[in-house]
């Protein structure tokens, strides 16, 4: 009875081996294949020394695929914690939020991020460092940006909000 044993789990092996992967569903090797993408670059920037401080980056977003991007802004505004004060790249849609019909004059800026289907969208509000006035000061409404800042997170009338703080606009 062990012979029989030992020879289906050899056969099981074998038909493993020569083809579960090309059983895979395509959604399942492209999630494989993003997911593979993504660990190299974040080896590679580890093993890659910063050549200026000032432009380290902890977290950039531009170099991932937009359903990894997506996932992790998402991951941002659930566990802003663990972002606080991080160095953030990313690149998306350049949005203006107006409140109070801009008597005030009280707007925030935003770089919005779509998912791969396009159906939802996360988003970073940022902060540019210097003195700037709208519109002049920044690009067309919902054009590409690329925008780099500080990751932080405040509180204001009791709710808690997140931002890249000293931003900058890349080109």
């Amino acid at each position: 009875m062990l012979p029989n044993i030992a020879v289906i789990s050899l056969s099981c092996l074998i038909c493993l081996a020569a083809g579960f992967s090309a059983c895979k569903p395509a959604a399942t090797a492209t999630a494989v294949a993003e997911t593979e993408t993504a660990n190299a670059v974040l080896v590679a920037k580890r093993k890659a020394p910063a050549a200026d401080t000032k432009e380290r980056v902890d977290v950039d977003l531009t170099r991932l695929s937009s359903t990894m991007v997506y996932g992790e802004v998402f991951n941002m505004l659930i566990d802003p914690e663990s972002y606080e004060g991080k160095s953030v790249r990313m690149k998306g849609l350049f949005y203006v939020y107006e409140y109070d019909g801009s008597r005030t004059g009280e707007r925030t800026y935003a770089c919005v991020i779509q998912d791969a289907t396009a159906c939802c969208a996360q988003g970073l509000a940022f902060t540019l460092s210097g003195k700037h006035s709208y519109p002049q000061d920044y690009p067309e409404l919902y054009s590409t940006i690329t925008v780099r800042g500080r990751f932080h997170q405040y509180e204001k009338d009791g709710l808690t909000y997140t931002e890249l703080v000293d931003g900058v606009l890349e080109e």
